[in-house]
Order: C-alpha cells, then structure tokens, then sequence
C-alpha cells in the first residue's frame, strides 16, 4: 500500500469521529465546554487505546477460545473487551473530570463522554481500516464508531444525573448513578460485540435491530439533556 493509500484510510478512519465530536459538540447550546479541554480528552482516549488493548491481548493469550462457542463469545464480549474498553474510559472521566470546575451542566457529562470514547474509537477504527481496507472502513464509520459515542451518551447522561445528586448530597443514589454509568456502557458494549462476533444470522438480524434501538435512544438521551438547567448546590438537600 502506497502513502497516498494509507492517507487516504486514514482520513477515513478518522472523519466519522470528528463528524460525531463536532455534533455533539453543536448540541451544547448554552455553555460551551473549552475547546482545549475537549481536545486533551479526545487525545487521552486515543492514549487508552493502547494498553486497553495490551490487557485485551494479555487475557486471550491466557486461554484458548471458539467464536463459534456461545460461552467463549459471551466472555470475549463482555470481559476481554466490554469490561476493558469501558473501564479506561470511565476512569478516565472520573480522575480527570468528576471535581473539573467546567461541569457544571448535566449536558457535559455526555459531551466529555463522546470526546474520550471517540478518541479511543479513532485510533481502534485506524488500526482495523490499515489491516482490513475500504470496506471496514464504511462498514465501521457507519456501526462501529457511533456506537462507542452510544455507549459514551448513556454513561454521560447517568454521570450527569450522579454529578447532580452529589450536589444535593443524595450519597446512596449518587453511589448507584456513578456505578451505572459503567455497568450500562459495558451491558451494551458487550451486546454489540456478542451480536457480531457469535456469526449467527438470526443474531446478526438482531444485530441491527440493536443498532437502531443505541440510535434512538442515544438521540432521545441528548434531546432530554441538552437543554436542562445548570448544576447548583442546594441547601438542606
């Protein structure tokens, strides 16, 4: 493959992420997040790329294992990658962003969300586009990145409710929030790997069923957050 190639597959690796970021990006009408902010997040979800990999690859290496097998699948999905992929992203936000003085609105929870997820969606989608072609390429820009940003809208939209409730000093339920805003992420993550890895036809129908259902209710999640009012302490709460 010549350079001009290898652009060229680059260039589309990387376009569905930067689509994703900037409509996200679009939807925070009232208070922008700093772009330079944006940018280190997008920068460190490409960075946990590599050793969420490094772990995926030490666990295969450990045991032997059959796509074709619904037991192996299931623990691919789930555990080597669902349960790997997400906990960088949501240690991420946690270490970086949870006491971060610019979240202060509901909606940037999703937007730091689908910043991380798509960094780390980038460079996963250019790995696979240099190794497998145009095709994936596609085939990936229109399933494979959206729903990392599908996941990142569902743990965003929890992690903004929990930011709310701590605010108020609800400790329980902002317990329950923060712990689903993993839990949810890696119960759909996994799905869509499942789904796809197990080459069943009759899952792969429910596959794409799967897929319109992340759209819908990825779209539903932004209309009902980006609008809703600031975060504030209020007292005897």
């Amino acid at each position: 493959m010549d350079i001009s190639s290898i652009s060229f597959t680059i260039y589309l690796a990387i376009i569905p992420s930067i689509l994703l970021c900037l409509y996200v990006y679009n939807m925070d009408v009232i208070e922008k997040e700093p772009l330079h902010l944006l940018f280190i997040l997008f920068f460190v979800g490409v960075l946990t790329t590599v050793p969420a990999r490094l772990i995926e690859q030490l666990l295969l290496s450990l045991t032997t294992y059959d796509y074709s097998n619904i037991y192996d699948s299931l623990f691919i999905s789930f555990v080597v990658i669902a349960l790997v992929e997400e906990g960088y992203k949501f240690l991420v936000f946690l270490v970086s962003l949870w006491n971060n003085k610019e979240f202060d609105y509901k909606f940037d929870a999703i937007v730091y969300c689908v910043f991380i997820s798509l960094g780390f969606a980038t460079l996963e989608n250019i790995l696979y586009v240099q190794s497998s072609g145009l095709n994936v390429a596609i085939w990936r820009g229109i399933i494979s990145v959206p729903a990392h940003a599908f996941y990142a809208i569902a743990s965003g939209f929890l992690l903004g409710l929990a930011k709310e409730n701590s605010l108020k000093g609800k400790r329980k339920k902002t317990f329950l929030l923060i712990l689903l805003s993993y839990i949810i992420p890696v119960l759909m993550h996994g799905t869509f790997d499942f789904l796809l890895l197990t080459e069943n036809n009759v899952l792969f129908g429910v596959f794409f069923s799967f897929i319109a259902f992340l759209y819908i209710v990825s779209y539903s999640l932004i209309k009902k957050t980006y609008k809703l009012k600031k975060l504030t302490k209020k007292r005897g709460n």
